[in-house]
């Protein structure tokens, strides 16, 4: 049976819980960069694609999109989870067939699912940072409400139980990131990994 001591000091106050919830709150900011860089960009190269600059531009966010998506990954191996894959390289522009490099990478599946991990990690910080921010407060409100702070002579289980329910909402906290994690950790090997057609080829 786990011990109060297990589920608040050995699962809130480690180091991989917090790198986990680091990397999710990161994400939030990396992820909404990146949306809005390559939706401009994207806006821009095909509203220029008539036009000679069109396609480099295209080229252009497509590389720096997946350059993110790198970084991104790189730093999941660090503060999450080691098999988080890496986004395959970005295709040279070879004076030969610079354009067709140019197209193929702004058509690429990979880069486009880049850009769907993207949109999904700002999401998800967008979600658990304020679900993870907000737990402390009702567990303090919880306190407060229960008589230890304004409603002075409340009965004492009354202050009891909302200690302990207090406690079991901190003790939530490892488990929401961990949850998020594991969401993350799953997507990636879709979204960042190679696809079917391109581990044939």
């Amino acid at each position: 049976m786990r011990t109060v001591r297990t589920l608040l000091i050995d699962g809130l106050f480690t180091r991989r819980t917090w790198s986990r919830l680091l990397y999710l709150a990161i994400g939030m900011v990396i992820g909404l960069a990146a949306i809005i860089l390559v939706v401009t960009g994207l806006a821009t190269g095909f509203g220029l694609i008539i036009l000679v600059v069109g396609l480099p531009l295209l080229w252009g966010t497509m590389y720096v999109n997946l350059t993110i998506a790198r970084f991104d990954a790189r730093l999941g191996w660090m503060l999450m989870d080691p098999t988080i894959p890496q986004p395959g390289g970005v295709p040279t522009l070879q004076q030969t067939s610079m354009f067709r490099a140019m197209w193929s990478l702004a058509i690429s599946g990979r880069a486009w699912r880049a850009l769907v991990w993207h949109v999904e990690r700002a999401i998800v910080g967008l979600v658990v940072v304020p679900i993870v921010a907000a737990i402390p407060m009702a567990a303090y409100g919880l306190v407060v409400q229960s008589g230890w702070g304004v409603l002075y002579d409340a009965a004492l289980w009354v202050r009891v139980l909302a200690v302990l329910a207090a406690l079991s909402l901190i003790a939530l906290i490892p488990y929401v990131v961990d949850g998020f994690s594991h969401l993350l950790v799953v997507s990636s090997r879709q979204l960042l990994g190679e696809s079917a057609r391109e581990r044939l080829v």
